[in-house]
């Protein structure tokens, strides 16, 4: 792994829990993560929606640009990403974003 490389734990819609890694680390723009993301958790691209933090909070579409960097928004490496399926409304279908006490953070398989 180079020194820009990020990975970062993506959280599907079905809860599952995989580790992406960034080529471009936090130079990774938004519109580029959510479409790797959308891949990833076999979400549309169209149809993704990003949260992140704790509690999470909405991160893409809703507040930042699609031409932001992952840095510039204040992700950091090795930071957890939650991925929802939106409706056609722009509303997040039903998912998984809440981690039980004591869930495991390490990688399940893929969804």
């Amino acid at each position: 792994m180079t020194g820009n490389e990020w990975k970062l734990r993506v959280r599907g819609p079905k809860g599952s829990l995989e580790e992406l890694e960034l080529q471009q680390g936090g130079n990774t723009t938004l519109k580029e993560f959510s479409k790797l993301a959308g891949k990833f958790t076999r979400v549309a691209a169209k149809r993704v929606k990003l949260r992140a933090g704790f509690p999470p909070q909405d991160v893409f579409p809703h507040i930042h640009k699609d031409n932001q960097t992952l840095e510039e928004i204040g992700l950091q490496d090795k930071a957890t990403i939650f991925v929802e399926r939106m409706e056609d409304g722009g509303k997040a279908a039903a998912s998984n974003t809440t981690q039980e006490p004591g869930a495991s953070l390490k990688p399940h398989g893929k969804e």
